[in-house]
């Protein structure tokens, strides 16, 4: 079974958002309080998919109100995370069933990496945005498209990774770790044609090369991040076929 990790925060009185769906009550029949993280994780998810969205814009533009926004949206996902991982863990001292037992990995998976997916857009990307801002730069047209191309992209592989786990939807988590190729096409000319731009720059661009660097990067690791949901919908199939 996945273990859980929840960041050593100081105490709040309240979360920045409240979680709508975990009910104490409903701990004791377990069935019945995994369907609500299953609905919980949709409202992270829509959060993660929100952020990396906005971030096509807001970074390549550094649009300092906007990536404050960002942040924001980085807290509420760090906020159900916490509440999820903690419910998870009342839920798991019930005598679960072995279906029990594997939706609940299932789950924990799944907000593990969409807390890691906040916090990639957050660290990494909305501090770049920042740098953005700070360095008062631009992309060129053709950089900027390229880049947002490639930003969102990563979106409907997120949601497909969201649905298959939402359904446990085993075909179409087995798709979404065959947009590998995609990315691949997306990012395969990239670096070239960055250093190419670093280059005709006589080395000037060097800050906003490093900037597009770290966006291309974070882009393959959120594709891979999505990749982890769909092959633990995999993983939770394959354990219900060894009953």
């Amino acid at each position: 079974m996945a273990t859980y990790f929840v960041k050593d925060k100081p105490e709040a009185s309240e979360p920045v958002l409240k979680a709508k769906y975990l009910d104490e009550v409903l701990i004791s029949t377990p069935s019945l309080a995994m369907d609500r993280v299953r609905m919980e994780l949709g409202r992270m998810g829509e959060r993660v998919v929100a952020m990396i969205q906005k971030s096509a814009d807001v970074v390549l533009e550094g649009r300092e109100s906007e990536l404050a926004k960002l942040e924001a949206l980085d807290e509420e996902i760090d906020a159900l995370f916490d509440q999820i991982a903690h419910y998870l863990g009342k839920v798991s001292a019930q005598a679960l069933s072995k279906t029990e037992a594997a939706d609940l990995s299932l789950y924990l998976s799944t907000a593990n990496v969409l807390e890691n997916m906040g916090d990639r857009v957050e660290n990494r990307m909305v501090a770049a945005g920042y740098e953005v801002a700070r360095i008062q730069e631009e992309f060129s047209v053709e950089t900027r498209q390229k880049m947002r191309e490639l930003i969102l992209s990563v979106v409907p592989v997120v949601e497909n990774a969201l649905r298959a786990m939402d359904s446990q939807d085993v075909k179409l988590a087995k798709s979404v770790r065959r947009e590998k190729a995609r990315m691949n096409v997306l990012v395969r000319d990239l670096p070239g044609h960055l250093q190419e731009r670093l280059i005709e720059s006589g080395g000037e661009r060097v800050r906003i090369f490093g900037i597009e660097s770290e966006i291309v990067e974070s882009s393959k690791r959120l594709y891979d991040l999505s990749k982890r949901i769909a092959r633990a919908v995999i993983e939770r199939k394959k354990e219900a076929d060894r009953k």
